[in-house]
Order: structure tokens, then sequence, then C-alpha cells
């Protein structure tokens, strides 16, 4: 799963990091200023809750597919009953069946907005778990500084801290 892209926001990001590491850099702090960087992309995807989400996402949505499936087999079911049944049987199936119809476009429109509701809540738990080990490792390694991958333009390597990031995550 990829995070959310913002449009637009990639180069302002860039362009944030950039005017950051440059004013740092004119103020005379670039020797005593400790960056790393995180691919936090990376670290999104390699968290465990980030499977257990894709898991939980995809049953769910099984489960409501399956739900609709039964929905439609009963409509088709009405359908091919109204084709043997008298004028006035079919008046009253057609209700019948114009009943299940908005039922079945309810649920599914419900269960699309709940899923994605879902998954944004349960991407936000992660984030917010992943800005948490960042803040403690730039505490516990005393860095001024730490920008995410996508805002850089070129980073050393000995500045990446991502696997850091990715083992505080695992314990």
């Amino acid at each position: 799963m990829n995070l959310p892209a913002e449009r637009g926001g990639e180069m302002k990001r860039i362009g944030a990091g950039v005017g950051i590491l440059l004013l740092v850099c004119s103020l005379g702090f670039c020797a005593e200023v400790k960056i790393g960087y995180v691919d936090v992309e990376k670290v999104f995807n390699s968290y465990k809750k980030t499977e257990d989400l894709n898991n939980k996402l995809r049953t769910d949505q099984r489960k409501t597919q399956e739900k609709i499936q039964k929905m439609m087999k009963e409509i088709e079911d009405l359908q091919k009953e109204m084709k043997i049944l008298s004028p006035e049987s079919k008046k009253k199936k057609e209700k019948v069946l114009s009943k299940k119809r908005g039922e079945l476009r309810t649920f599914a429109k419900h269960s699309h907005t709940e899923l994605l509701k879902e998954r944004e809540r349960m991407m936000s738990e992660i984030l917010q778990d992943i800005d948490k080990v960042i803040q403690e490792e730039a505490k516990r390694g005393n860095y001024d500084i730490i920008l995410d991958k996508r805002v850089l333009l070129y980073g050393n390597e000995s500045l990446d801290i991502t696997n850091k990031i990715i083992k505080a995550l695992e314990k």
C-alpha cells in the first residue's frame, strides 16, 4: 500500500526541506547540526500493522462482496419469477424488486464509505505510530532535524535512519 500523495504537495515538501537546510547552513550551524532522513513510505510498507490493515481490508471487502452477490442473486431470482406471473402479481413483485434494488444500492454505497473510513482511521493510526518512533529516535540520537526522504533531492546514505525506525517499530 502506498502512502496517499498530495497533489502539488511534493514540490512544496522539497522546497520546505531545502529551505530549512539553507537557513540552518546559512546561519553557520551546519557543522553542529545533526541531520537524518527517513523513507517514510518504506517504513509504512515494512510495518506489521500495515500488513494487518491490508489483510483486514481484504477480508472486509470480501465479506461485503459476498453479501452484494447474495443480494444480486435474490434480485435475479425475483426477475426470473416475474416472467411466469400474471400481470397483477407482477406489479406486486415489481415493488419488491424495486425495494431490493434500492437496498442493494444503499448497502453497496454504505459499505464502500465504511471501508474507506476504516482504511483512513487505520492509516492515521499507523502514521502516528511511525511519527512517534521518529520523534523518539530524534531524541535518542540527538538529531536536530529529521526529514522525509521525499523532500530530498540528494541525501548521503550515512544520514538515512530508515532501518533504525523499522527496527524500532518491530519492538
